[in-house]
C-alpha cells in the first residue's frame, strides 16, 4: 500500500535492452539466398556459439569456438540453409564468468 519513492521508482526504470550484453543483428528476416554471414554484437567475451534452429525450434546447426563478433557459414551449413524456409537462431559468449545467450532472431530464406 506504499508507493516506491520517485527514486527508486524512476532508476529501476530502464529500458530491457541496457539488460540485453549479446544481440544477434544479421541475418534478421526475410533473406534472399543463403546469408553470407552471421553477424551479433555485444560485451560478452569469446568463444562464441552460434545455434541454429528450424522452424520447429528442434537444433539444426551449432558451431562452437567463434573468435569474432562474425561467422560465415561452412560449406555443409549453407547446404543446410539452401533448403529454404524459416530458420530461428542464436548466439552464446561468456560474460562475467557465465555462458550468456542473444534473444532469438529468426530468418526466413527464399
Amino acid at each position: 500500500d506504499h508507493p516506491l519513492p520517485r527514486e527508486v521508482a524512476a532508476s529501476s526504470a530502464r529500458p530491457a535492452a541496457s539488460l540485453v550484453w549479446l544481440a544477434a543483428e544479421s541475418p534478421d528476416g526475410p533473406c534472399e539466398g543463403v546469408p553470407r554471414e552471421f553477424r551479433w554484437r555485444g560485451d560478452v567475451l569469446p568463444p562464441y556459439r552460434l545455434v541454429v534452429l528450424d522452424e520447429s525450434y528442434e537444433e539444426v546447426a551449432r558451431l562452437d569456438g567463434i573468435g569474432a563478433m562474425t561467422c560465415a557459414p561452412s560449406a555443409d551449413f549453407s547446404a543446410l540453409l539452401a533448403t529454404g524456409g524459416t530458420f530461428h537462431w542464436f548466439v552464446e559468449g561468456q560474460r562475467a564468468g557465465r555462458r550468456t545467450r542473444s534473444p532469438l532472431q529468426s530468418l526466413e530464406i527464399r
